[in-house]
């Protein structure tokens, strides 16, 4: 991927308003917020609690991922966000290590210099439709019983956007979603879901730090282990 691809996303001239980065550090706060009182909260208040905090989390990483794709510069923000909350849903869980993705280091291996750019374009895509059918069964889940949140019909709502149609000239790459196949016995549908949307953010997350950061940074280090590949 080179830069006159990047410089392609930026065409229209599309800038991050005020009030964006305004509504992105209220979700942060209030996603801080909320975390933090379930910590010091009884068993149910604290379970509650924790599931709005990562309501919150889900909207602020989806929320800065959609101005990404039209603001490459908010990548490395992406990414951070992604991974927060991810692990943010394995904490919900109660389970902080996954056994049951098998993962391999070699599928995260990204070059700079070498991704196409097609391929890239057609990666995002895919992840935001694998994201959008999982949250149509998480996000009542996540959001019920706060007013606010109830709301909001999808952190990630793409039907007015281009990207969403696919109307970009992309001819989309056929990706095996070996994530959304899996299925883990253990769980319930609605963990079953979180777990699924977890993995996705956490895998999507390690893609676009690699990407800033290169395959060995902190932060894909940091996944790999909440993967545990």
């Amino acid at each position: 991927m080179n830069s006159s691809h990047v410089s392609e996303l930026a065409e229209d001239q599309f800038s991050v308003h005020p009030l964006h980065h305004l509504s992105l550090m209220a979700y942060t706060t209030l996603a801080s917020a909320y975390k933090w009182r379930s910590q010091i909260s009884d068993n149910k208040q604290s379970f509650n609690l924790s599931r709005i905090s990562v309501a919150y989390f889900t909207l602020l990483c989806l929320s800065t991922y959609r101005l990404f794709l039209w603001e490459p510069s908010l990548m490395a923000s992406t990414s951070h966000f992604l991974l927060s909350a991810g692990e943010a849903m394995l904490d919900l869980l109660g389970n902080n290590k996954l056994e049951h993705f098998i993962l391999s280091n070699s599928q995260f291996h990204v070059s700079v210099d070498s991704l196409p750019w097609v391929e890239f374009l057609s990666t995002n895509i895919h992840f935001v439709k694998c994201v959008s059918e999982l949250l149509l069964q998480c996000w009542p889940f996540l959001v019920q019983n706060s007013l606010y949140l109830e709301n909001v019909k999808s952190p990630i709502d793409f039907s007015c956007d281009d990207f969403e149609n696919n109307q970009l000239g992309v001819s989309l790459i056929k990706q095996e979603c070996f994530v959304c196949e899996s299925k883990l016995e253990k769980f319930d549908k609605e963990q079953e879901c979180l777990c699924t949307l977890a993995v996705h953010c956490l895998m999507h997350g390690m893609y676009l730090a690699s990407i800033c950061y290169g395959s060995n940074c902190h932060l894909a280090d940091k996944a790999k282990d909440l993967l545990n590949c």
